[in-house]
């Protein structure tokens, strides 16, 4: 189902340039304001911003990762990986931000978008009928998809820490992320539960994701930079250049480190 959303996505973005909104959206997107550079709460949520969209931290990694056999380059498929995640980032924006600005909408609505925004352009279009519930629902089976792999994590750890069968670690996983699932499902229907006059989910999300998520990536790309020997982790992820290798490795002990220190001044701050 990934290469029909993906083509509805690419549909709806050049539906989207055909809207009166489009300058507007185009500016928005790619018009920087270079002093806000200086702020470090910026960078924080980029980096935030960075690690959910790759799932960094979050356990996802490992459980594919897991599943790569010994000839996968990991520093290409790591390339590949990226420019994909950027490239559908680049079209979501485009299929948004003209709809937005074309019916008057709030650009800084967060999660907001794709569930209020969408439905307004399906509601302007001849077929939206046909096109939004095919939409959405490629929509949850990519959102159902991205949580098999931090539903594993969650579940191995769980049967080892608990020495508990596998099937009973699935039960006690389901049961604990209803319960805190839940309220971010809330978010967008009529009891529209909030926190502060915030959506629960975008709360949740910010705490997750801008703290939570990069504070565990870091940490444990620094552990694996330091614990696995250079040699062994250069062979590992596939570096034929071995002087390329260990600095690649000697960036990975101490750029995360020197970054979570900047991270704690700003929490502290």
């Amino acid at each position: 189902m990934m290469p029909m959303l993906v083509l509805t996505v690419v549909g709806l973005a050049i539906y989207g340039f055909t809207l009166p909104g489009r300058a507007e959206a185009i500016s928005f997107l790619f018009s920087p304001d270079f002093q806000l550079m200086s702020d470090p709460g910026l960078w924080l949520f980029a980096v935030g911003q960075a690690f959910y969209s790759l799932a960094v931290g979050s356990g996802y990694l490992i459980t594919y990762g897991s599943s790569l056999g010994p000839g996968v380059p990991v520093g290409r498929s790591s390339l590949v990986i990226a420019g994909i995640e950027t490239t559908m980032a680049l079209l979501a924006g485009f299929m948004v931000f003209p709809i937005v600005f074309t019916f008057g909408l709030d650009p800084g609505a967060g999660s907001e978008l794709a569930f209020n925004t969408l439905p307004t352009a399906f509601d302007a279009m001849g077929i939206g009928f046909l096109i939004a519930p095919l939409f959405f629902v490629m929509f949850f089976a990519a959102a159902l998809s991205s949580c098999v792999g931090g539903f594993k994590v969650i579940t191995a750890s769980i049967q080892e820490e608990l020495s508990v069968p596998y099937r009973k670690a699935v039960y006690i996983t389901t049961a604990v992320l209803l319960v805190l699932g839940t309220p971010s499902a809330l978010s967008f229907t009529s009891m529209q539960l909030s926190v502060a006059g915030r959506p629960f989910l975008d709360v949740m999300d910010m705490f997750a994701a801008t703290q939570i998520l990069v504070t565990a990536g870091l940490v444990t790309g620094a552990a694996i930079s330091w614990l696995i020997p250079r040699g062994r982790l250069v062979s590992m992820i596939g570096m034929k250049n071995r002087s390329l290798g260990y600095f690649v490795i000697t960036v990975g002990r101490y750029l995360p480190l020197a970054v979570l220190g900047v991270l704690l001044i700003t929490w502290l701050a």
